[in-house]
């Protein structure tokens, strides 16, 4: 029992550590950060490569040992590292090479300098315990020596869909439950080693959920770096806007100078009158047409300023009173600018609908109340309905004539509200449309 325990669990403790050496070496670009960053993913393919290497002993003849032994690694180190499951195949097939090229070698070297058969190194258990010691101290040597070398890998691979470790893990569970169903057939008829079996079978199956486990964290980091690229590419958008905003700027620029080159020319009486009044107005212009914002938060400050563009366009005027700000909130960036965009887009949308022409006011008021940090939106634009005031939070739901990919908004805006353990409300009257905002504090500022 004792060799056994050395044979089956020391012995393949110390041959997982190697595989993956060998395996990131010819197959990972960064092994060193990644073991790094995902010890505790290798721990656990040595743990589960140990139990499931001891499980085939107990529940296969020795014949289908290597291959399933093969495939399945294969298709561990695929989910672990989120590479094809043909390359992990190829990278532990290298590993496997080297593990019996230093066997091979080193039971022929004792046989040579012992002067004894290979056959009596191979089945005198003394011996044999002897080479199996030497073997996998020369592999560990071996794997550290080609992990720590700058040897870059020779195995190359492109992933070409984003799904693909869902795809390995699928076939992972397939496998084992293949594996399983097989076995059934070679351990019933050894029915003592059925305790064993047992409790193996529960130790793989329990190394499984980790896996399924370890996956759904990984998406969870991938969904969040997806968030954070959508934000950038939204923030970059923006900043192309007010790019062009500064260049629309910049020719307007050559036209009032040219203009008051002109009235200079002329050189009237009053021209220096003309020239201040002229000056003043285009002063007065500007600073309503082109604002900045500090509202806590760079990615609202360069949508507010896109929107504060657009409502000067189209008429309208924009104001923000910003008294508390929106750092104080622990809401991520994308959500936060889906909240605000949606509720201001609906009060564009509003005054697009309506017969209003002039004093149309948008207000973006942000403050603290009863250590709950409100935002308010307002627009005097057209009164919501009572009967429609309780529906423009349902999912599709609009009251506009062009319903393609329309009705969304707002019922975005509650789901993300809800999600931060927030509330929303809506009055409407004839002077006024409001949606207020309530959300809890960040734990430091509470209270």
């Amino acid at each position: 029992m004792k060799g056994l325990i050395i044979n089956e669990v020391l012995f393949a403790l110390l041959e997982g550590l190697f595989i993956f050496l060998i395996f990131s070496s010819m197959v990972l670009d960064d092994r060193k950060t990644y073991l790094k960053e995902h010890k505790y993913k290798v721990l656990l393919f040595i743990g589960i490569y140990t139990f499931f290497s001891f499980w085939i002993t107990l529940s296969f003849p020795t014949i289908y040992h290597s291959l399933i032994l093969t495939i399945f690694t294969g298709i561990v180190l695929s989910v672990i590292t989120k590479k094809g499951i043909v390359v992990s195949i190829m990278g532990f097939a290298i590993a496997a090479v080297l593990i019996i090229i230093t066997e091979l070698l080193i039971v022929n070297l004792l046989s040579i300098l012992m002067n004894i058969n290979i056959s009596h190194v191979i089945n005198e258990p003394s011996i044999k315990m002897k080479v199996s010691v030497l073997a996998k101290t020369v592999q560990m040597i071996i794997g550290i020596l080609i992990f720590r070398s700058d040897i870059k890998p020779i195995i190359k691979y492109r992933q070409k869909v984003n799904n693909e470790t869902l795809l390995n893990y699928s076939v992972l569970g397939i496998y084992m439950m293949s594996i399983f169903i097989a076995s059934l057939n070679f351990i019933i008829h050894n029915p003592k080693d059925l305790i064993k079996y047992k409790i193996l079978l529960f130790f793989v199956f329990i190394i499984y959920i980790l896996f399924g486990i370890f996956d759904f964290q990984e998406r969870i980091k991938l969904i969040n770096i997806q968030q954070k690229y959508t934000l950038q590419i939204e923030y970059i958008n923006n900043l192309e806007t007010i790019i062009s905003i500064i260049r629309k700027e910049k020719h307007d620029f050559f036209n009032h100078l040219n203009a008051i080159y002109a009235i200079c020319a002329l050189n009237k009486p009053d021209a220096v009158e003309r020239i201040k009044k002229y000056i003043n107005n285009l002063t007065n212009s500007l600073s309503i047409s082109y604002r900045i914002f500090d509202t806590g938060n760079v990615y609202i400050d360069g949508l507010l300023l896109v929107k504060s563009n657009y409502a000067y366009e189209s008429n309208i005027n924009l104001d923000v009173e910003n008294e508390a700000p929106l750092s104080l909130l622990d809401i991520k960036d994308n959500d936060l600018i889906s909240i605000i965009s949606n509720i201001i887009d609906n009060a564009f949308d509003s005054f697009t609908a309506s017969e209003k022409k002039n004093n149309k006011a948008i207000s973006l008021c942000t403050y603290i109340d009863n250590d709950e940090y409100i935002i308010s939106i307002a627009n005097n634009g057209p009164k919501i309905p009572e009967n429609i005031i309780s529906k423009i939070f349902e999912n599709g739901f609009s009251t506009k004539k062009q319903k393609t990919e329309r009705g969304f908004g707002l019922y975005i805006v509650k789901s993300i509200v809800k999600k931060y353990d927030g509330s929303i409300q809506v009055f409407s009257s004839d002077d006024e449309t409001q949606f207020i905002i309530k959300f809890p504090l960040k734990g430091e500022y509470n209270g």
